[in-house]
């Protein structure tokens, strides 16, 4: 029984973090007039959800505003969108359209990251131990977790 308890405990506090996550990437005054120009209700994460997914099975064009979901920075999305993904001034994770040095930070940030999490799994860490905690250090060598601090 404890597994299952386990399970709940993890999937209740991935949905907080989920929640926290979108509310902080939908929240800002840019990402709120991008989604509020194309229909979403961007004071509800939960209804913008759902319209992202009403925009995925009934757009005829892809709905490039997934970057806002994802937690790419409004700027990068806006310009994104209004260059066809064209002119962009970098391309990491994704094109970037406004403060480079910052988004050269974050790819830098999610390098070590990804580098992480494919050592702990390369040694045999279990899926469930590689997202139960973003506090949590599972990288021995640097004492830190996950490439965040």
């Amino acid at each position: 029984m404890l597994p299952y308890i386990s399970s709940i405990k993890n999937a209740v506090c991935c949905f907080g973090r989920l929640h926290y996550f979108l509310r902080q990437s939908l929240g800002s005054s840019q990402a709120c007039a991008l989604l509020a120009q194309r229909g979403y209700p961007c004071k509800n994460p939960e209804h913008c959800i759902a319209k992202l997914v009403d925009r995925l099975n009934e757009a005829t064009e892809f709905p490039h505003e997934i970057g806002l979901f994802l937690g790419y920075p409004p700027e990068d999305v806006k310009g994104f969108i209004e260059n066809r993904a064209m002119h962009s001034k970098c391309t990491g994770c994704w094109k970037v359209y406004g403060d480079q040095a910052e988004a050269e930070r974050i790819f830098a940030r999610y390098k070590k990251c990804t580098d992480c999490y494919l050592r702990n799994w390369q040694r045999g860490t279990s899926l469930e131990r590689l997202t139960v905690s973003l506090k949590e250090t599972i990288c021995s060598e640097t004492g830190k977790g996950y490439g965040y601090e």
